[in-house]
């Protein structure tokens, strides 16, 4: 599967640099001129009066600082993510249960992770034949019994894999039906 979070990094660094470039692009801007035109008779004699105006520099510490602060919120965010998804991995794993509850990680209450999509996630670590199942809430438990795979709100899938052959979750189901209840 595609891990569309390694690629976070790799395309802001263009907008990083961008906004490097373009504050020391501005130190090489030479100064702008601001004139006074002022008409002394009817004959048009006209006597210019120039002052450099220098131009705006603040932006020249901005620009780098803004963007370390979005590599360092990007940096935490995906740190934080990934002990979040590993530990939520962990639990699952530990668990017995071929279809592992909600309430078996309590802990994941009030923090991001806490998301209907954590069943579709924890398929996907699962491989292309999940061993186990994460049931999210209810109604992921009843599509299951009903021979269906829930993956969020009103949407389910059959177990069978699609065309591209990913995610068989027949032999989970099979595994479930040969299990004493």
């Amino acid at each position: 599967a595609i891990k569309f979070r390694r690629w976070v990094v790799p395309c802001a660094v263009p907008f990083m640099l961008a906004a490097v470039f373009a504050s020391r692009r501005a130190l090489q801007v030479p100064a702008a001129f601001s004139g006074e035109v002022a008409v002394a008779s009817s004959a048009m004699q006209v006597d210019f009066h120039f002052r450099p105006v220098k131009p705006r520099t603040d932006y020249l510490v901005l620009a780098p600082l803004a963007a370390f602060v979005f590599l360092a919120v990007i940096a935490l965010q995906s740190f934080g993510w990934r002990r979040l998804t590993s530990r939520l991995l962990a639990d699952v794993a530990k668990d017995p249960r071929l279809v592992v509850p909600h309430s078996a990680v309590p802990w994941v209450a009030r923090t991001p992770i806490d998301h209907w999509s954590m069943t579709a996630l924890v398929a996907l670590h699962e491989g292309r034949q999940p061993g186990k199942y994460f049931a999210f809430n209810d109604d992921a438990t009843a599509a299951l019994r009903e021979g269906k795979i829930w993956l969020g709100e009103g949407h389910t899938i059959s177990p069978a894999p699609g065309a591209a052959g990913f995610f068989d979750h027949r032999p989970l189901l099979e595994r479930l039906t040969a299990e004493p209840r």
